[in-house]
């Protein structure tokens, strides 16, 4: 074996080599990245579940003759945080058209909720607020499971990928 094809048989190796670091890096960084969204999906799940169980919470107050208006007030914040999408508000309900569809559902309910909920502490018959408050639960139950499949099919495509990774580093 001359010199001239030893370098270049060498060289093709370090290619290879340098070829299968930059993967594992750019890997590495995605990997990161998409932990980043999950940690920012799991607050999405949380949020509508907190939605959903703190209206119940709220209602079943509101019907106890118990107002809360530090509630209403902190589910309206919950609602706004969803909808805005900035670097600090980066939720799986951004990212999915059904579930920008079902927040704006939950949205215009809300209003409707809180509408029926000071009729109520004017007098009005609790009824009303009780069929909405369902129909609120279920709207947000609907929520909270369309975001859990939502997260969870992402998180299986972060498994893929990890393990692709792992076989390219083993095999590379």
């Amino acid at each position: 074996m001359n010199i001239l094809t030893f370098v270049k048989h060498n060289l093709v190796k370090l290619l290879i080599q340098s070829l299968f670091i930059i993967i594992l890096i750019i890997s590495i960084f995605s990997i990161e990245f998409t932990i980043d969204i999950l940690h920012n999906d799991g607050k999405s799940v949380n949020y509508v579940g907190i939605i959903r169980g703190g209206t119940q919470l709220l209602i079943k107050q509101e019907l106890s003759n118990n107002p809360n208006e530090e509630l209403i007030e902190e589910l309206d914040g919950i609602i706004n945080q969803l909808k805005t999408h900035d670097k600090n508000n980066h939720f799986a309900i951004h990212e999915d058209k059904r579930l920008q569809e079902l927040l704006s559902a939950i949205e215009i309910k809300w209003i409707e909720l809180k509408e029926e909920i000071y009729n109520c502490r004017s007098g009005a018959e609790p009824l009303k607020l009780y069929n909405l408050s369902d129909e609120y639960y279920e709207l947000s139950n609907n929520m909270v499971f369309e975001t859990q499949a939502y997260v969870e099919t992402k998180v299986e495509k972060l498994s893929h990928m990890r393990s692709r990774l792992f076989i390219n580093y083993i095999f590379g």
